[in-house]
C-alpha cells in the first residue's frame, strides 16, 4: 500500500509488478479527453486481436486484476478504491446490455464478489469512482481486485463488419490506500 497505476508508461501490455494478467490494452490513443497520458482498454478482442467470446449474449471477455495485496488492517474505515472510467471513448461504445464491474477477492472464502457496475452508454467523458473497502471479509492479506467487462458480437444484419474491437471501457488512475475520503476528489499528476 499504496497501488497506484495510472497507465502512463510504455508498452501495451499491463506492468507485471501491479497486474497478474495481459488482457487489458495499455494505451495513449482510444480516449477521448483522457485524465491523464495512458489507460487500460477492456473491450472484445484479446491481445493477439481474436474474439474473446462469440455469441451476441453478453459474455465476459477482459480482465485488469491486481496482484494480491496486504489489506490486513482489521477495523480501518478509511480503506478507498478509487479509479475513472469512461465508456467508448474514440471507439464503439457498448450499449446497456453490457457493463464494466469490479470485483474483490475475499481471501478466506476464496471467491470473487462484484461490487460495484456500470452499464454501457455512449459517454466520452471520464467519471470518478471511489468504492468504500471496509468490510472484515476483505481486509485480509491476499485481498485483490480486477476490472471486467461484458460484450458480444453485433445482433443485427446491419452491423456484420463489427466482429472484433467493439464494446470499448477505459480505466485511468486506479488508486487503493488508506486515509482516504470520497470528499478528496482531486488526483496528484
Amino acid at each position: 500500500m499504496p497501488f497506484f497505476d495510472d497507465f502512463a508508461r510504455t508498452g501495451t501490455s499491463p506492468h507485471a509488478p501491479f497486474w497478474m494478467d495481459e488482457f487489458a490494452l495499455i494505451n495513449t490513443s482510444y480516449t477521448a479527453n483522457p485524465v491523464t497520458i495512458g489507460v487500460a482498454t477492456l473491450d472484445a478482442i484479446d491481445k493477439e486481436g481474436f474474439l474473446n467470446g462469440t455469441s451476441t449474449s453478453p459474455f465476459e471477455s477482459d480482465f485488469l486484476t491486481s496482484v494480491p495485496i496486504n489489506l490486513d488492517y482489521p477495523g480501518r474505515t478509511d480503506i478507498y478504491l478509487c479509479f475513472f472510467y469512461e465508456p467508448m471513448g474514440l471507439g464503439d461504445y457498448p450499449e446497456d446490455m453490457y457493463s464494466l464491474t469490479v470485483e474483490f477477492f475475499a481471501p478466506d472464502s476464496n471467491l470473487w464478489e462484484m461490487v460495484w457496475r456500470q452499464t454501457g452508454s455512449q459517454n466520452d467523458t471520464f467519471q470518478q469512482v471511489f468504492i468504500h473497502v471496509s468490510d472484515e471479509r476483505f481486509l485480509k492479506k491476499g485481498f485483490q481486485f480486477r476490472f471486467m467487462n461484458y460484450a458480444s458480437l453485433p445482433q443485427t444484419q446491419f452491423s456484420v463488419d463489427k466482429k472484433g474491437n467493439v464494446d470499448h471501457w477505459h480505466i485511468d488512475y486506479v488508486y487503493l490506500d488508506t486515509a482516504r475520503s470520497s470528499n478528496v476528489t482531486a488526483i496528484n499528476d
